[in-house]
C-alpha cells in the first residue's frame, strides 16, 4: 500500500498582486479623506465607486459608502451598500448595528430587533453589549 502525503500549497501573493492591492488600499484611504475632510466628498465618492466596479465584493468601501449616504440623508442607498455588505460576509457587525438603526428609523421594528438581536450574539465587547441590549429593550417595550 503506497501512502501519499499531500502538502497544502502555501498561496503567496504575486508582486504585482501586492502592488494593486496597496493601490487599491491608498486609493481607498485619499478617497474616504477627501469625503471627510470636506474637501472635495464627489471626487472621493467617485474614487470609491471605480474601486466597487472592478470589486463589487470590497467590504470596507461598501461600509463607507453606506456611512456616506446616511451622512448625507440617502437613507436607501445606505441600506442597498450593508445589504451588500451582509452578501459578502453575513456576520459583518458593522453592517448588521447600522441596519438595525436604519430600520429602526423607518419603524420596522422586528428587522430592527432581528438585525440588533444577531449583533448582540456576535458581540464579544461588554459595552457595546450593553448598548445593543438597551436597543432590544426599547425596541420590545415600544
Amino acid at each position: 500500500m503506497t501512502i501519499g502525503l499531500f502538502f497544502a500549497r502555501k498561496s503567496a501573493l504575486l508582486p504585482e498582486e501586492a502592488a494593486e492591492i496597496k493601490a487599491t488600499d491608498h486609493k481607498i484611504d485619499s478617497a474616504i479623506a477627501l469625503v471627510e475632510s470636506g474637501e472635495n466628498p464627489m471626487q472621493g465618492i467617485f474614487m470609491l465607486r471605480e474601486v466597487l466596479a472592478k470589486d463589487s465584493t470590497n467590504v470596507r468601501v461598501l461600509l463607507k459608502m453606506g456611512e456616506f449616504s446616511i451622512k448625507s440623508g440617502q437613507m436607501d442607498k445606505a441600506v442597498k451598500h450593508f445589504d451588500n455588505v451582509l452578501k459578502v460576509e453575513p456576520n459583518n457587525i458593522d453592517a448588521l448595528y447600522y441596519l438595525g438603526h436604519l430600520n429602526a428609523q423607518k419603524g420596522d421594528r422586528e428587522k430592527a430587533l432581528t438585525y440588533f438581536e444577531k449583533c448582540l450574539e456576535l458581540s464579544s465587547d461588554e459595552q457595546f453589549t450593553e448598548e445593543l441590549q438597551g436597543y432590544i429593550n426599547d425596541l420590545k417595550n415600544f
